[in-house]
């Protein structure tokens, strides 16, 4: 007994309800209700400050003070229920229990007589839709209306429990005495319930299965459109709508829970004399799609008509000198279509969570569509594991893509308006390493082969790809041949490609690392001895009369600084293999020496970002096609290369900083396109080292000289006012359009000016409320200043609404209209 009590006491700091009861003293009753002892339940929506789970339909109430069972009383969803049976006294418990049918009274009594608690005992034998709550020392007051108010919570038996394992059930569709509709809570426990990247959880559906027993179907009338979700707290969650209902399976799409969180579902639908059961069924999928669990979404809109149905796989990559080489993406997502437009939700692809852009960083993105149907079902990271190698490719799928870049800044709209109206054919091309397992030359093909699309850039044009998907290294790579002996039509890696009606087949062509032959473009650096040991690298590339064209780089030579400060290499192709001849024409070689030590081991894979803490030197040079080159440098011919890191000093809503390379001496402007940087409520005035700085060391437009790595801070200021515009037109329905800021700090006034133009005969009359609250303005704008003025009482940090409301008299009758303006009031700018 001891133990129940405790139990009891529990149950008064339970948070969590599916259902809400106000039992209130009710000052309206009738007179002869005076002398009584009376309770008074209102069923009706709580309070803001009591957000809880609403009492969705009519049942019946039992009342339990202290050991005595009252009830079942029918109740009315709306409807206020009084009773007078409960008599004055203090209860050292007070039970409410709600369900929508006529509980055994044995089993209530039970539940409160027996040696379990009183939760255990009544989810182990309810069958219906049964929400309970316990206070604990209630007063009832002698000749009065009494205030009590509990927070319900569900009794959810086992037989409607499901989670990933356990991952369907059957509810009984059978009406328990008293219902008039089947309903029933159904409790779906750790939907995440692993925290690990492997087997995260990234989607969640449920389906209800309502086939009849006669093999056809229940109406759609038969079955909800949309079905409440309650948290574990008991506040009500986003809404799982019915996404399609084909073959008898309704899916319904909604909220991504918390790792290991729990919720509960509220299913109601009318029975079937054909069918004794609906079969619900969890899905947890990485094709569905779920809205709340994502942070980031790619949008494909028009012309999907013919993809309906249809899988895709939207990627976004980042753009940086090594993004035409790394095969996996930033950030990833897979979306079944419907209708006429398909929202994919984007995940991390490191780190299994749900993908937060870098602001600073600049993105690209595009997606294929499973059009043939040749995908396997995935998991996370079987898909992942699907692209890296290949194999989610094939002829016939579609690629979409924008050539257009995007900051991550605004990714949000970088990645809305996708469409299918130019997708272009994927084509394949199948990989050999000519060798056998044991490493033996064959004109064979080797067991193992990687299929691959051919790489499409931003030029638009298919390229042969890289060779990172071979298993082995049999010397030195040279290229690709459509041999195995090497006696057919050899391509480079990056060399553009016109496909034909059957895919590729490429064989790796090796030389034997003695066979190499000495590269005849090289690069020679002397009297860096300070930097023995360093890392070098070099890049050779074509200069081009055109500023605004994209060169990517022909040659590399990576190294390290001999002891005595010298070094000497031949240019590489982008595989490693020796450049054996170039155009004549203009070209840049440029030298880049780790001399802190920041760099990874280098590969002839990768291009890298020298910008760290770097010497930097390059020339240009004009070469006349013929016996290749020799160029040679000093260290006197060299420079620091320095950083500017900007950070948006926004109070941390910009986490990343843009950063960006100078070398010594560079004369740099700090122009207001330097960054992407914008803050809701401010102006960008300029720059300073100090990140609590309020005056600009740097205004915007200033030059420096770059001596070294500098860290800059954004330094915000405040306008003078907020200007707020409203116009009124069509005298008939007037419509009311607002323009202005989205937010501003509270120390800014806001003047809000109107033109009316159904004011034709100067009659119309203005009233103003803020957040709800009159502001005693009758004119036709208003002032509103936080601080001394208008609005100083009303207004709240964060979202706010103003409100106009406008009175037009037409033929002595007076007719009003109104609209809102939401913005969002934040703190003052004291610090960034």
């Amino acid at each position: 007994m001891a133990n129940k009590s405790l139990f009891k006491a529990f149950l008064l700091l339970l948070a969590s309800s599916l259902s809400f009861l106000v039992l209130s003293c009710s000052m309206d009753l009738e007179p002869a209700w005076k002398k009584g002892t009376t309770l008074t339940i209102e069923m009706g929506a709580p309070t803001a400050e009591q957000s809880r789970a609403l009492l969705t339909q009519s049942g019946f109430l039992y009342i339990v003070p202290g050991t005595k069972i009252l009830g079942p009383y029918a109740i009315s969803d709306g409807a206020r229920f009084s009773t007078t049976d409960v008599n004055p006294g203090t209860y050292a418990s007070f039970i409410l229990v709600y369900s929508s049918y006529k509980i055994d009274p044995e089993i209530l009594q039970s539940a409160l007589d027996g040696d379990e608690s009183f939760i255990d005992s009544l989810t182990r034998d309810v069958s219906g839709r049964v929400s309970y709550g316990a206070l604990r020392d209630v007063t009832i007051k002698p000749s009065m209306d009494n205030v009590v108010a509990a927070t319900l919570v569900p009794a959810v038996s086992s037989g409607l429990i499901i989670d990933p394992v356990e991952c369907c059930l059957e509810v009984p569709v059978n009406p328990e005495e008293g219902e008039i509709s089947v309903s029933r809570f159904i409790k779906i426990n750790n939907p995440l319930i692993a925290e690990s990247k492997e087997s995260k959880v990234v989607g969640i559906e449920f389906s209800i299965n309502a086939t009849t027993t006669d093999g056809g179907f229940l109406p759609q009338a038969n079955l909800p459109t949309d079905i409440p979700v309650y948290a574990r707290d008991g506040k009500a969650s986003s809404t799982f709508i019915r996404k399609n209902y084909t073959d008898g399976i309704a899916t319904y799409t909604g909220p991504l829970p918390a790792v290991k969180d729990t919720l509960y579902i509220s299913v109601s639908f009318t029975p079937d004399k054909n069918r004794s059961a609906i079969h619900v069924s969890l899905v947890q999928r990485i094709d569905t799609t779920v809205d709340p669990g994502y942070t980031t979404f790619m949008t494909i809109g028009d012309s999907l008509e013919t993809y309906s149905g249809k899988r895709f796989f939207a990627y976004v990559h980042e753009k940086t000198e090594t993004s035409l080489y790394d095969h996996l993406p930033s950030a990833f997502g897979m979306a079944v279509a419907s209708g006429t437009s398909v929202k994919i939700g984007l995940i991390d692809t490191y780190t299994g969570e749900p993908w937060v852009p870098n602001t600073g960083a600049t993105y690209e993105a595009g997606f294929f569509v499973d059009v043939l149907g040749k995908w396997p079902d995935f998991s996370n990271p079987d898909l992942m594991s699907y692209v890296n190698s290949g194999q989610l490719f094939y002829d016939g799928m579609m690629h979409g893509y924008r050539k257009e870049t995007f900051l991550g800044s605004v990714a949000a709209t970088g990645l809305a308006g996708f469409d299918c109206a130019n997708l272009v054919a994927v084509k394949t091309v199948e990989i050999y390493d000519r060798f056998d397992a044991e490493g033996l030359e064959t004109s064979e093909p080797a067991a193992d082969v990687s299929w691959r699309m051919l790489e499409r850039w931003d030029d638009n044009l298919y390229h042969i790809p890289m060779p990172v998907l071979l298993t082995g290294v049999y010397g030195q790579f040279k290229e690709w041949n459509t041999k195995a002996d090497g006696t057919g039509s050899p391509y480079k890696p990056r060399d553009v490609y016109t496909p034909g009606t059957t895919p590729l087949v490429l064989y790796a062509i090796w030389v034997p690392d003695t066979e190499v032959p000495s590269g005849i473009f090289t690069v020679s650096l002397t009297g860096a001895s300070d930097y023995a040991d360093c890392q070098i690298a070099a890049v050779l590339q074509k200069v081009d009369p055109d500023p605004a064209s994209k060169n990517n780089p022909l040659g590399f030579v990576f190294g390290t600084i001999a002891t005595d400060g010298s070094f000497e290499g031949s240019f590489t192709d982008y595989v490693g293999y020796p450049l054996e001849s170039l155009q004549a024409g203009d070209y840049s070689v440029t030298l880049f020496i780790d001399a802190t030590g920041q760099w990874l081991t280098l590969s002839y894979y990768d291009l890298f970002d020298f910008s760290q803490d770097s010497l930097f030197s390059g020339r240009p040079i004009t070469y006349s096609g013929a016996d290749g080159f020799a160029e040679s440098f000093t260290v006197t011919d060299f420079a620091w290369l320095y950083t500017i890191t900007a950070w948006a000093n926004d109070g941390g809503a910009t986490p990343y900083p843009v950063v960006i390379s100078c070398p010594g001496g560079t004369i740099f402007t700090l122009a207001p396109t330097m960054t992407p940087f914008t803050r809701a409520g401010y102006s960008l005035a300029g720059w300073s080292m100090d990140s609590f700085a309020t005056i600009p060391e740097y205004p915007l437009g200033s030059q420096i000289t770059v001596t070294s790595d500098l860290e800059l801070f954004a330094v915000w200021t405040v306008p003078e006012s907020v200007a707020v515009s409203v116009t009124i037109t069509n005298p008939d329905s007037p419509v009311f359009a607002f323009s202005g800021p989205a937010a501003t700090v509270y120390t800014v006034p806001i003047e809000v000016s109107v033109m009316d133009e159904t004011d034709t005969d100067l009659s119309n009359t203005y009233a103003w409320k803020l957040n709800g609250k009159e502001t005693d303005v009758s004119s036709s704008g208003i002032m509103l200043d936080f601080v001394s003025g208008v609005g100083k009482d009303s207004y709240w940090i964060g979202i706010n609404t103003l409100s106009l409301i406008v009175g037009k008299t037409v033929d002595g009758v007076t007719n009003y209209y109104s609209d809102s303006y939401s913005f969002e009031v934040t703190t003052e700018p004291i610090t960034p």
